[in-house]
């Protein structure tokens, strides 16, 4: 009963899986194996960014001289038709293997929005410069900086900003590079033009994207508790602040741990502490009555990721550390996690955030 589904939601067959296909999987965890109910193939191969400059003339939509493709998944902000040359405008947008730049929304520039900028990921092809796909010019007097003004060397898969005058096309008089953290988790509250993720709060801003389940374009207003997404977010002088947010799932995890909320009394488990953490976080549980007891440590996706208690336990307070590491021993990368604490058949479940 396993639905193999193409990007767009199209059924295919599982023969057209091949191996290094990036596929997102939900499903149910039974025994230790995750029995898949839907596999979707993923498109993260692809890069995103953002263009701010005036529209250009030119055969169909174009940016500071750069092409974009329009098409029905194009959200236009406020408007029926594209703007017209000379507008200035904010695009977010897509670089696919394929080679195209696929616009995701575009919106008129606001008053801050003054330089003309790109933000994206580098792509490095000998000397040839590109930032998601957009070919970046340098001059001698191009300056390549970190957040601190720091002079630093480009490298493929860096988050940057580039600023210049685009009026002949992209070029940089100042690269800077950007923090960002990938963070995957369920939205725990929404306070205005902010949200919390393991209560770590992160920011909604004017350039901030959100992406529904299909990879379509949607308003702010979408995101809601309670939803899986996955965020990339750069940090701000106040604080982390959302670039893009992908909503994975809108109600549920991904991968179903059951759970029963008639708990047995005196069967609790608690919040870790630290949380956040780096490297190593303690998970405490009590236990009413001595009984036989797992606790385990899963990722977003649901697959076990270490066993840190296993057999009967005395009643009583109990305590397991957790080092941020795999059962292979190799540390696990920065994200929310799962521990689950399973005692005679009953299960509870909470999320931590391990952040480096």
């Amino acid at each position: 009963e396993t639905e193999i589904l193409d990007r767009s939601g199209d059924p295919i067959a599982f023969s057209a899986l091949e191996v290094g296909m990036p596929v997102r999987v939900r499903g149910t965890i039974v025994g230790d194996a995750v029995v898949a109910n839907e596999i979707r193939v993923w498109d993260s191969l692809s890069v995103r960014g953002r263009l701010t400059a005036e529209v250009t003339e030119g055969d169909g939509f174009q940016v500071a001289g750069v092409s974009f493709i329009v098409d029905d998944r194009t959200r236009v902000a406020g408007r029926d038709a594209l703007p017209e040359p000379g507008t200035r405008v904010a695009v977010g947008f897509r670089y696919r293997p394929d080679g195209g730049l696929y616009a995701e929304h575009i919106r008129i520039a606001r008053a801050n929005d003054a330089r003309d900028s790109l933000i994206g990921t580098v792509m490095l092809d000998g000397d040839a410069l590109a930032v998601s796909g957009i070919r970046v010019g340098l001059t001698d007097s191009t300056q390549i900086v970190n957040g601190d003004g720091d002079p630093v060397t480009l490298e493929s898969g860096m988050r940057v900003r580039v600023l210049g005058d685009f009026s002949a096309g992209v070029v940089a008089s100042v690269i800077q590079t950007r923090a960002e953290s990938d963070v995957t988790g369920r939205v725990e509250s929404r306070i205005g033009d902010a949200f919390e993720i393991a209560g770590t709060a992160i920011a909604l801003t004017d350039y901030t994207t959100v992406l529904d389940t299909e990879g379509v374009p949607v308003d702010l207003s979408v995101l809601t508790e309670g939803q899986l997404v996955e965020v990339l977010a750069s940090q701000a002088d106040s604080g982390l602040e959302a670039d893009i947010v992908t909503i994975l799932e809108s109600s549920s995890l991904s991968t179903t741990v059951e759970t029963t909320p008639d708990l047995p009394t005196g069967f609790v488990l608690k919040g870790n502490y630290p949380n956040p953490f780096n490297p190593s976080t303690t998970i405490a549980f009590e236990l009413a009555e001595s009984a036989s007891v797992r606790l385990e440590v899963f990722d977003v996706m649901g697959r076990r990721v270490r066993t840190l208690a296993t057999g009967t336990v005395p009643a009583g307070s109990h305590e397991a550390t957790w080092d941020g590491r795999a059962a292979s021993g190799i540390a696990v990368t920065s994200g929310i996690y799962l521990y689950r604490l399973t005692v005679g058949g009953v299960t509870q479940a909470r999320s931590m955030l391990l952040l480096k």
